[in-house]
């Protein structure tokens, strides 16, 4: 479904020129909508005023409601709803009002998890996308590495506990069998309190509740064997960690260009250790994120394993 998370992008209130009945209340006035945090690709995302429960949510309603839409919508809900965990966003319900259907989430405000690790970073040149043969070893284009930079003191030491954290709640995501598929950038959380929080599950997938494929999410966090065609696994969710981990210690993506650009480097080579961008990042941090890269599904499930325990220790400690 895209990015429907909480906290992406505002707006007016309105998705696509419509919301049932008063457009700016739902479930018969319980739920005041305030504005517009974010839209995919069939539903948008609005943050409101719970006045029963005198709480903030997040509401998420479908752009065109069909009998289809409505299936994936509480197919969405069934799965977030099998897993218990802090980085999980919680649903509070599902509702219906005249012929909508929509679903009631916990409100998660804050940043993205980059964003968060990156927050010291002064404001660098944007990357051009690269051409093919500068991607194959060439220098980047668009002003070459003083474009990438490395975190802070502080953002190194955000970028091992939240990337740890982020590890644990998929980790609690993959052992009922479910897969996210689309750990995006907008769909990883950091509240004010530093909690890190997965969200949109609209492209999450269990093939052992009998789930069709999902639609693929954005290609530059996709692993290539889900590019060539493959189904989402729990080892295809750490590589999109692996390319989150690399632009919070970059300040770029592992791969740029066109989805087709994309799709054929990733088919052809891995992707370029941090130390060859930026200097200065701590040596495990550059292994993390090597490891989570990786072309084999084998290291990344390793690499995300001893993430997620790290987790555990921290909590612990």
């Amino acid at each position: 479904m895209g990015s429907d998370g909480p906290g992406a992008e505002g707006g007016g209130v309105s998705a696509s020129g419509r919301l049932p009945g008063d457009p700016t209340q739902l479930g018969e006035g319980r739920y005041v909508i305030e504005r517009r945090l974010g839209a995919g690709a069939f539903g948008v995302v609005f943050a409101a005023w719970d006045r029963k429960s005198g709480q903030s949510v997040a509401l998420k309603l479908l752009h065109e409601p069909s009998a289809t839409s409505r299936a994936a919508l509480e197919r969405e809900v069934a799965l977030l709803g099998a897993v218990q965990h802090p980085g999980v966003v919680r649903v509070l319900g599902l509702e219906r009002d005249d012929e909508d259907v929509f679903v009631v989430l916990e409100r998660v405000d804050g940043v993205d998890l980059v964003s968060w690790v990156r927050a010291d970073v002064p404001a660098r040149r944007s990357l051009a996308p690269r051409g093919l043969p500068a991607a194959f070893g060439g220098p980047p284009e668009g002003g070459g590495t003083q474009c990438y930079a490395p975190p802070t003191a502080r953002g190194v030491e955000r970028a091992r506990a939240g990337f740890a954290r982020l590890a644990a709640a998929l980790a609690a995501v993959h052992a009922v069998g479910v897969v996210h598929g689309d750990v995006r950038r907008e769909n990883v959380r950091v509240a004010p309190s530093g909690r890190v929080v997965l969200v949109d599950f609209g492209l999450a997938f269990s093939a052992a509740a009998g789930g069709e494929a999902p639609e693929v999410g954005v290609v530059a966090v996709l692993a290539p064997e889900v590019l060539a065609g493959g189904l989402p696994t729990p080892e295809s969710d750490a590589y999109a960690v692996g390319a989150l981990a690399f632009e919070a210690l970059t300040g770029a993506l592992p791969f740029l260009g066109s989805a087709e650009e994309i799709t054929l480097l990733k088919s052809s080579v891995g992707a370029p250790p941090v130390g060859s961008l930026v200097e200065g990042v701590p040596a495990d941090l550059e292994a993390m994120c090597g490891a989570l890269l990786h072309r084999s599904p084998e290291r990344r499930r390793a690499a995300m394993q001893s993430l997620a325990r790290l987790a555990g220790a921290r909590a612990n400690s």
